[in-house]
Formats: structure tokens, C-alpha cells, sequence
């Protein structure tokens, strides 16, 4: 009965010892692992600690004394010598492998500045610093310096819009365009137009939607402007815009711009801003800021709500227009000429286009002799609550770009003294001297009077003289001298007051008055002779023929409105015409 009890047990011990040895079989491998491992870690221990002693340490501190400056210990100017290129490679140095930013990098630059500032300067050359950043903390001012604005700026980005921006570019932020409006009037405005106007009757009908005496104040401003517009179009003599004089004058200015940015990279080579160390173009910056703003600033004081740049000129050939839209009714019988005018503005290029043919035989290419730019503003009389909260923003965005600016110039450190100077004798001088050239150019151009401007007080009154500029007609009393009048707006040019073709009008936004007038004799359907004329019409009446005379040439148009003396002419013409095919054929 005992033995039962000591078998039981001895067979326990044995499946307890089965299981160990099967833990042990299954573990027998990882276990080997692990002892590999740590044979093999201590066996190179010994050869990772020497090999790690051995190795010379690095740190910020060996890295940071190499954008010290060989004159950064100098005791004044004693050596009366400035390095230059050891002056712009520290800064280099202290802003190296910062490109793209990020923390570490940023990290880096600033440590290399602080050691630079706290071991490397002595007390003389951290005053020489601090002086040159207070005397660059004046450029953010140079508007102050440059005076009050005048209207000289506006009156060139009017006539040569690549020079005006130019020269608003010379401005550095300065007050670019006065606010009110007699700054702008001309002295043609003042003296004949805005003062005392002459008691006359003006032939020039109004329609009697206004006051009796506000419609003759108007009559007779139009009345004067186009008795000069006439005069000066009817002139003998060619008066040719000064383009060499002008060429002079807008290098000179980007030689001036030039300089001052050649400038503005060396100060940014040099200096280093303590709040924004990785920065490299921050005077550019600032650049750009004060620009924009003053621009902006200047477009929503300008004292005009609407303009209008139109460009006359004679024509040098003998057309006659057949077809296309009417821009306006003829100024006849007491109508609206301003309705039309009114509706057809927001929408020239829905006008059918009309055909232009020469009178007579053809005719080589000429220029013309006269060509005049009127410019028509309308006043802004009325203010709401949109144009005071703009004007007020940018006045903001104005003070706030001078806070930053100021900020950045007053913080600069390791700004030497002659490289404050130099910035600011090429910046003033850009300022100065670009608006001494800039009243050059406009005193040059106006000897050739190529620019009326004329401030309309209403826009009845705009919409008036721009009917009147569409149907203009020279006056001259020898019928063989007259010459008709193109009128081009937005690219878009009018004979007869009929929409003749377009184009692009990027030269004409970029060179202004430079810009030449369009040629119509592009535009015009040339012949052979008067007897291919002739035949295609014969075959045009017969139904025959491949069509590739006026047929062809001329397109479908509907019948435009029109006045009694283009009709007239038209169906004169035809007769003509009709007259020669009949002879033709009866012989």
C-alpha cells in the first residue's frame, strides 16, 4: 500500500523534468543568439572606447571662431583701412547651412552670432555698430526727405507708363502722387478751361437733362478744348516726342536704381537681424513692402473715379469706310450724342467692325503728321463708406510697413559705419536725383505737347467730350488738305466713328506715347488695279467669278445706324461705281 504513493511521485518528477527539457530545447536557440551578441559587444567594447577617446572632440565653440573678422579686435579705425571682403565673409559665415530654415539651423546661426558679438568685438567696435544701425534706422524716413509730392511722377507714368514706374521705383516709398485734383489739372486746364470761361455761343448741342446753365458751362468747356484739340491737329509743322532725350533720362534713373540695389546687397551681406538671424534678404524685403504700399496708398487717394486715354491722329491716306457699328448717334438736329457713347464704352468690342478701302488708286505707307493723347478724368465727387475704408487700410498697412522697416534697420548688429553710409548716399541719391530726372523728361516731353488732360466735373460731361472726340472732323478750308481723324481707345481704332480693327494693347500700356499709331493701311483691302476692281464687280452683278474681289473681301453687315451725311457719301459712291460698271459694258 506504501509503494503506491513513492511511484506516484517518482513519476511526477520525471514529467517535470520532461517538462524543463523540452523549455529548454525550445529556448536553446534564442539563448544562443543572446550569448553570441554579448560575446561579440564585449570582445569590441574595449576597441569602441579607445577609438572614441581617440577622436577629437567638435564643438560650436570651434565652429563659431571661424567667422571671427580680422578687424573685429581692431582698436578704432587706426588702420584706416576697411575690409571689406573679411566684413561680408563673416556675415556669410555666421548665416552658412541655414538655407531652407528649421529649428537646428536656426539654432546654429544664432549661437555663431552670439559668440561673434560676446567674444569677438571689443567695446569700440560694438559702439561703431550700434551708431550704424541707428543712422540706417533714417532710411524708412526718406519720403520726409524727398519733400512734398508733386505731380511730375503722374504726369510720366501718363505719358510713358515704363518710366513712371521707374521712377516710382526711385521713390523708396516716398509720397509718389499728390491728393488733390488741381495738382494734376494742366496749365492749359487752368487757363482756359477751369477759369473765367468766354461769353460765346457754342454751336454744340446738349441734351437739356441738367440746369440751363450747367449745360452751357459744359458746351463751352467742350467748345474750348476742341478748338485746341483742332489746333493741334491741323498744324503744318511735325512736333516729334524727344525719344533720345527721353532714353538719356530713364538710364540715368536705372543707373541710379541700380546702384541703390547693389547697396541694399551689400548691407545684407554684411549685417545680421537678432530676431530673424537666417534672413539674407531682408532689406529687399522692406524694399518690396514700401513699394507696394505706397503704390497702393497712391491708387486709392487718387482723386479720379474714371479715365479714359484716347489717341488722335491724322490720317495720311484717302478711305472711305464702308459698313460697321456707329460708336454714337451724329451730333445733329439737337440728339443725345451720350446715350450711345454711355451704353457702347464697357462694350467696344461688340461693335461690328467696318471695311476701309482707298479712294483712287492705292497708296504707299505714310505717318502721320499730328497725333495728340487726350486723357479725360472724371472728379470723384462722392465718397462712401467703401472708399473711407480703404483709404483708411492703406494708411494702416502704410504705418505698419514703417514700424517693420524702422524695426529692422534700428536692430541690425555688425553693421559697420562707412556701409551705413554708403547705403544711404545711394539710396537718397536714387530718390533726389530720380525725381530731378523725372521733371527733366516731363519738361522735354511737353515741348511737343503730346497730352491733353482734361478733368471733367460730372460724367455727362466725359461722356459728352468723348462724343465729340469720336466725331471729330479738322476743319481746314482747302477740301484736297483735309484729313480725316482716327481715334483709338483701348486698343480698339475708330474711323467716322465706326470701329475699323484692334489690337493688343500691351505697347501701348508699357510705352504710352512712344507707342505709334496704328497703321490703317493694314486694314485695308488693296486691289491691283481699278480694272480687277471693276471686273469683280461685274462678276460679283453676274453671279459668277470665284469671289475673291470685293465680294469676298467685304463681309455681311447689317445696316448700321447712321446719319444723313454717311448715307449720302455711301450711296454717292455706289453710283459712282454702278455709273463705271454700265459703261464698261455698253462699250
Amino acid at each position: 500500500m506504501r509503494a503506491l504513493p513513492l511511484e506516484a511521485f517518482a513519476s511526477s518528477i520525471l514529467q517535470s523534468l520532461s517538462v524543463f527539457r523540452h523549455l529548454y530545447r525550445v529556448s536553446s536557440r534564442p539563448l544562443s543568439r543572446a550569448r553570441s551578441y554579448i560575446q561579440t559587444y564585449l570582445k569590441w567594447y574595449l576597441v569602441i572606447l579607445l577609438v572614441l577617446w581617440l577622436t577629437p572632440p567638435t564643438s560650436a565653440e570651434d565652429q563659431i571662431l571661424n567667422c571671427s573678422s580680422i578687424t573685429d579686435n581692431y582698436v578704432g579705425n587706426a588702420q584706416l583701412k576697411f575690409q571689406f571682403r573679411d566684413w561680408v565673409n563673416r556675415g556669410l559665415c555666421i548665416r552658412h547651412g541655414t538655407d531652407g530654415g528649421g529649428p537646428i539651423k536656426t539654432f546654429q546661426c544664432y549661437s555663431r552670432l552670439q559668440y561673434v558679438i560676446s567674444n569677438n568685438l571689443n567695446e569700440i567696435r560694438k559702439a561703431e555698430y550700434s551708431g550704424a544701425a541707428g543712422v540706417l534706422a533714417l532710411l524708412p524716413t526718406i519720403g520726409a526727405l524727398l519733400g512734398t509730392p508733386t505731380n511730375e511722377i503722374w504726369r510720366l507714368l501718363t505719358m510713358i507708363p515704363f518710366g513712371g514706374v521707374l521712377a516710382m521705383a526711385c521713390s523708396f516709398g516716398g509720397a509718389i502722387l499728390p491728393v488733390k485734383i488741381k495738382d494734376y489739372e494742366s496749365a492749359f486746364m487752368e487757363k482756359n478751361i477751369k477759369g473765367d470761361l468766354r461769353a460765346m455761343e457754342s454751336t454744340l448741342s446738349l441734351p437739356l437733362t441738367k440746369t440751363e446753365n450747367v449745360n452751357s458751362r459744359i458746351k463751352q468747356r467742350a467748345s474750348i478744348l476742341m478748338d485746341k484739340i483742332q489746333q493741334k491737329l491741323q498744324s503744318k509743322k511735325q512736333r516729334k516726342v524727344p525719344k533720345m532725350y527721353i532714353l538719356v533720362g530713364l538710364s540715368g534713373m536705372f543707373v541710379l536704381l541700380a546702384a541703390a540695389h547693389v547697396a541694399m546687397i551689400v548691407v545684407e551681406l554684411g549685417a545680421v537681424l537678432p530676431w530673424w538671424c537666417i534672413s539674407k534678404w531682408w532689406v529687399h524685403l522692406w524694399y518690396m513692402m514700401v513699394i507696394l504700399s505706397a503704390a497702393a496708398d497712391n491708387y486709392v487717394q487718387l482723386p479720379f473715379q474714371r479715365q479714359w486715354r484716347l489717341c488722335l491722329s491724322d490720317v495720311p491716306y484717302d478711305l472711305a469706310v464702308t459698313g460697321g457699328d456707329f460708336i454714337g448717334e451724329r451730333i445733329s438736329g439737337g440728339k443725345d450724342p451720350t446715350n450711345d457713347i454711355e451704353t457702347n464704352l464697357p462694350q467696344l468690342k461688340t461693335l461690328k467692325t467696318g471695311s476701309v478701302r482707298f479712294i483712287g488708286p492705292p497708296q504707299s505707307n505714310a505717318e502721320p503728321c499730328n497725333v495728340l493723347f487726350v486723357l479725360v478724368s472724371v472728379t470723384s465727387q462722392s465718397h462712401n463708406w467703401r472708399q473711407t475704408f480703404t483709404r483708411s487700410l492703406s494708411k494702416i498697412i502704410s504705418i505698419a510697413v514703417f514700424i517693420v522697416g524702422t524695426a529692422c534697420f534700428a536692430s541690425a548688429q555688425l553693421l559697420s559705419i562707412a556701409m551705413a553710409t554708403f547705403v544711404l548716399a545711394c539710396v537718397l541719391g536714387a530718390g533726389v536725383f530720380g525725381r530731378a530726372i523725372t521733371s527733366w523728361i516731363v519738361a522735354g516731353i511737353e515741348t511737343a505737347d503730346p497730352m491733353i488732360h482734361f478733368v471733367a466735373e460730372t460724367e455727362l460731361e466725359a461722356h459728352f467730350i468723348l462724343a465729340q472726340l469720336f466725331a471729330i472732323q479738322l476743319e481746314d478750308t482747302a477740301a484736297l488738305k483735309r484729313r480725316q481723324v482716327q481715334v483709338e481707345l483701348n486698343g480698339h481704332v475708330f474711323l467716322d466713328q465706326r470701329r475699323i480693327t484692334s489690337r493688343s494693347t500691351l505697347a501701348a500700356r508699357a510705352l504710352g506715347i512712344l507707342n505709334k499709331p496704328y497703321d490703317l493701311a493694314k486694314s485695308v483691302y488693296k486691289f491691283s488695279s481699278e480694272d480687277e476692281m471693276m471686273d469683280d464687280l461685274e462678276n460679283q452683278d453676274s453671279g459668277s467669278g470665284s469671289g475673291t474681289g470685293i465680294a469676298a473681301a467685304l463681309p455681311l453687315l447689317r445696316v448700321a445706324q447712321r446719319g444723313k451725311s454717311a448715307a449720302v457719301s455711301d450711296v454717292d459712291e455706289s453710283l459712282r461705281v454702278t455709273e463705271r460698271v454700265l459703261s464698261r459694258q455698253s462699250s
